[in-house]
């Protein structure tokens, strides 16, 4: 019996000193793989940007399974903003590829500006910029110049987070199609409702539409009407139209709703 136990002891004490070193994220994947540190470091000593298979070989993936993990870290490092991948396939750290990473801002007249989450100069965004992104959307841009007012401009480069699930605005059918026209005006684009995904809309009601396809370079943003709110005049339509724009909670659970009609 303590000899069973010696060899337990001694077989626990070996696998921790394997992992000794490596990320307690390592829990996450089946085999032991690089932490993002090492990947990190890796790429701060590289004066270019390496491909999936250099990165693989320099840190010492061989295996099936390890490539296959370590190919699912890069893919998290990369949507966390902590990487970018170029078009040649090859990954880098996104501040010695000159781009940054911040929020947007989106501006009534359709121009934004990205707050850079390191600090410094926020980035111009032009009206075209803006098409692909709604205000609050996280992103990785490319600085491309300055314009005439002095001002650093950027090319949104990749969409690392969308914070609009939903946008609230003024139902126009138009045709066959009809659009929502936000009511938050740094959200300039319109988003498209299909024919059959009105819900019990009537044209110039306020609602609330659930994003279906984000915008991108190429096409608008749709939605279906989840949310009748009323008409633009009704009393208390600017209350529901903000607690929904600020993402104020306002559905309450069925078991707070029970206690307080029983408090009450």
């Amino acid at each position: 019996m303590y000899r069973a136990q010696y060899f337990m002891s001694m077989r626990r004490t070996r696998k921790i000193k394997r992992n000794s070193g490596r990320s307690p994220a390592l829990a996450h994947y089946a085999v032991s793989i690089p932490s993002r540190e090492d990947v990190l470091d890796l790429l701060r000593r590289r004066a270019t940007p390496l491909a999936r298979e250099e990165l693989s070989e320099a840190l010492g993936m061989r295996s099936e399974a390890e490539l296959d993990a370590f190919s699912r870290r890069l893919r998290a490092m990369e949507r966390d903003g902590q990487i970018l991948c170029n078009r040649r396939g090859c990954y880098g750290l996104i501040d010695k590829m000159d781009m940054v990473r911040g929020r947007v801002v989106g501006h009534a007249d359709g121009y934004g500006f990205l707050i850079v989450e390191a600090g410094g100069d926020d980035l111009y965004l032009s009206a075209k910029q803006m098409r692909q992104v709604l205000h609050g959307d996280r992103v990785v841009a490319r600085v491309t110049g300055v314009d005439s007012r002095g001002r650093k401009e950027g090319a949104i480069v990749e969409v690392l987070e969308r914070r609009n699930e939903t946008v609230v605005g003024r139902y126009v059918p138009q045709g066959r199609i009809a659009i929502v026209v936000p009511e938050d005006r740094r959200i300039n684009q319109e988003v498209i409702i299909a024919r059959g995904d009105e819900g019990s809309a009537r044209p110039g009601q306020i609602v609330v539409v659930e994003l279906i396809t984000q915008p991108s370079r190429r096409t608008q943003a749709v939605g279906r009407v989840i949310e009748v709110l009323g008409e633009p005049m009704a009393p208390g339509i600017e209350i529901e139209v903000a607690i929904r724009n600020f993402q104020i909670p306002h559905v309450w659970p069925p078991d707070v709703v029970t206690e307080a009609a029983t408090l009450g």
